[in-house]
């Protein structure tokens, strides 16, 4: 048994035109919506979002002290 080849150009123009009809009439601030939920949603790029988002929540920049002047040059 003969298996079926895989054609990424004919699937990635199927998918685009998928997306185009989903998302006639949408502003481009709702597709970005749609696009954010749907990665959220997915199994393997949604718990690699969800952290990445939780990183960059919890992400503290400390104050560069090192470049706070040890010296003042006041007269």
């Amino acid at each position: 048994m003969k298996e079926p080849s895989l054609d990424c150009v004919k699937m990635k123009a199927s998918l685009q035109r998928k997306l185009l009809k989903e998302w006639s009439g949408l502003s481009l601030e709702e597709r970005r919506k749609d696009m954010r939920t749907k990665a959220l949603r997915d199994p393997i790029v949604g718990p690699w979002l969800h952290r990445v988002q939780q990183a960059a929540v919890h992400h503290v920049q400390e104050p560069p002290s090192r470049y706070v002047a040890k010296h003042s040059h006041a007269k």
